[in-house]
């Protein structure tokens, strides 16, 4: 086992084994031992790579939410790399992992060169090459781009909310639609700690309680 360093940030990691290098990548709420059963068969004939993604211990555990952006996860995944000499992998993901791969490298062995030949065209020209060659390929989206996107405004998931602070906001509805009873959004989420004091209340905390509490920034 070892700690790779990634921008400031400690990721723990695995090896076993040697052979053509696999780096195996967790989902959310899982961790590097979700791959156990599969590492445990393939590490006879591969040379087998598992890490916690950061803000899963033992891997540091950041507090800023800008340090959870899929940029910053493909970077942890090339430092993983980096760290243990590996150039050329395989890579292993389930769903939402899967994005973490795409935007590192999949059997590149120049990584230069990946670069160079990905950044000679728009997404948008590379998707429609991926798909007309039979590739099953979409766009990944900025937040405010993704709103845009005429098949999220045609299927009606984007909700337009009035926020007290922010004016007019859009927000993703439920995702399952139920005939009789459709989900209604009657206000905007909540700030960070909006609602704390009227919680703690209802848990039969004091006024001075919930303010210490505060204070020493445990809510």
């Amino acid at each position: 086992m070892a700690f790779v360093e990634s921008g400031g940030v400690r990721l723990f990691a695995e090896e076993t084994r040697s052979g053509p290098a696999i780096v195996w990548v967790h989902q959310f709420a899982a961790d590097y031992r979700t791959w156990e059963g599969q590492v445990r068969r393939i590490s006879q004939d591969y040379r087998c790579i598992t890490y916690n993604a950061r803000g899963y211990p033992p891997s540091d555990v950041p507090e800023t939410g800008s340090s959870y952006t899929y940029d910053e996860h493909r970077e942890d995944l090339l430092a993983v790399l980096d760290h243990f000499g590996i150039e050329q992998a395989h890579a292993a993901a389930n769903k939402i992992a899967q994005e973490t791969g795409r935007r590192a490298f999949l059997h590149v062995a120049d990584r230069s060169q990946a670069d160079e030949a990905t950044s000679k065209k728009t997404s948008t020209e590379w998707v429609d090459i991926l798909n007309r060659a039979g590739v099953p390929a979409g766009q990944i989206y900025k937040l405010d781009e993704m709103f845009d996107d005429p098949p999220v405004k045609l299927s009606g998931i984007a909700q337009t909310l009035e926020h007290p602070k922010l004016g007019k906001i859009e927000i993703l509805s439920q995702p399952i639609e139920m005939s009789r009873t459709p989900a209604q959004f009657r206000r905007a989420p909540p700030e960070l700690g909006q609602h704390s004091v009227e919680v703690m209340t209802e848990l039969g905390y004091t006024s001075t309680e919930t303010a210490a509490l505060r204070e020493q920034q445990i809510i």
